[in-house]
């Protein structure tokens, strides 16, 4: 009887190292994957509504095409653009520029030194203004392409994750038969201890 409970108690520790159960029992196994199932389950719904959002802005700077390198209002309308504060400041110094060369048109002639060198500034501030656009648009299109692998990769790790879990519903049945095994020898050998 000790033989065969030494014997049933190896069986179940080689099932349990042979199938990479470190949890103490067959349940925990399955709440631990059952838990990272729901987690990944929760991080996929957020990533997708995430992309969702921003496929709709990508779709929309990817409408305006070329306007996006001339600018102008509907490119400025749009939320990477309209939401950052560097480009509102240069805005500010654009039209800030173009009112002074403006201004400047009507006292003076068209090579008048001061004429020039406010060209010049207004010809830098729109630079400036275009690159900073550029660059908000191309941030937001590589957070859409951003979400969009991370949906991939949680796509993947479900798919891992659902795996253990179909692994460990194939191996509960050999599982649970050696765990009952070791317990009924060890009530047996318990009995006969009392006897």
């Amino acid at each position: 009887l000790e033989r065969k409970l030494d014997d049933s108690g190896k069986a179940l520790f080689e099932f349990k190292r042979n199938h990479d159960i470190v949890a103490t029992s067959w349940e925990d196994r399955q709440s631990m994957v059952s838990q990272r199932l729901t987690a990944i389950n929760d991080a996929l719904t957020k990533a997708r509504v995430r992309k969702a959002e921003l496929q709709a802005r990508n779709e929309a700077i990817e409408m305006l095409g070329s306007q996006v390198e001339k600018g102008g209002p509907e490119v400025e309308s749009l939320q990477p653009v309209a939401a950052s504060q560097a480009i509102q400041q240069i805005k500010v110094r654009y039209l800030d520029a173009r009112s002074e060369c403006a201004d400047l048109r009507v006292k003076y002639l068209e090579d008048h030194p001061k004429l020039e060198a406010c060209d010049k500034k207004l010809a830098l501030a729109k630079q400036g203004l275009e690159e900073q656009i550029r660059t908000a648009l191309g941030a937001a299109r590589r957070e859409f392409q951003e979400v969009t692998k991370t949906e991939r990769n949680l796509l993947a790790l479900l798919n891992d994750t659902k795996s253990d879990a179909f692994g460990l519903n194939q191996h509960e049945r050999d599982y649970l038969e050696l765990k009952r095994a070791y317990d009924n020898d060890g009530e047996i050998r318990e009995l006969l201890d009392l006897a």
